[in-house]
């Protein structure tokens, strides 16, 4: 059933990898109501599992590029004057902070967050080629 869905799958989650101007935000979904369109931390961390597993098997550039900003972004979050520190849920999608109530700390976005830096630092040291991309 996957494969007959997975053109349409893959179509929609690079529209939400895309969808921001600041490189590596990743919307939730293109809605406005409910509002999602904010990078969450744990559903960014959850489309760029995908989007590393996909790499693994096809070395497509196309992935590694997003892998790349995926990085960069999270350094970029990481540093930013959260009003919870490294557990803010969520970012908007220009970069700056989310700032408005919201159920905070969530602390999984976090974790899946440091799971996905694992596999990028094996990522990185089982496949030597991948710094030559650099």
């Amino acid at each position: 059933m996957y494969s007959k869905y997975k053109k349409k799958i893959l179509t929609k989650l690079m529209h939400n990898i895309n969808y921001s101007k600041k490189k590596g935000m990743i919307i939730a979904a293109p809605s406005d109501d409910p509002p999602y369109k904010f990078h969450w931390v744990r559903d960014a961390s959850i489309v760029m599992r995908v989007i590393l597993d996909l790499y693994k098997k096809t070395n497509s550039d196309e992935y590694f590029v997003k892998i790349m900003d995926y990085l960069n972004n999270c350094h970029h979050v990481q540093e930013l004057n959260t009003l919870t520190g490294l557990g803010e849920p969520k970012v908007n999608i220009n970069g700056t902070t989310f700032d408005e109530p919201w159920g905070r700390p969530q602390n999984d976005g976090p974790a899946l967050r440091g799971l996905n830096m694992l596999k990028i630092l094996k990522l990185f040291k089982t496949h030597k080629n991948i710094i030559k991309k650099l």
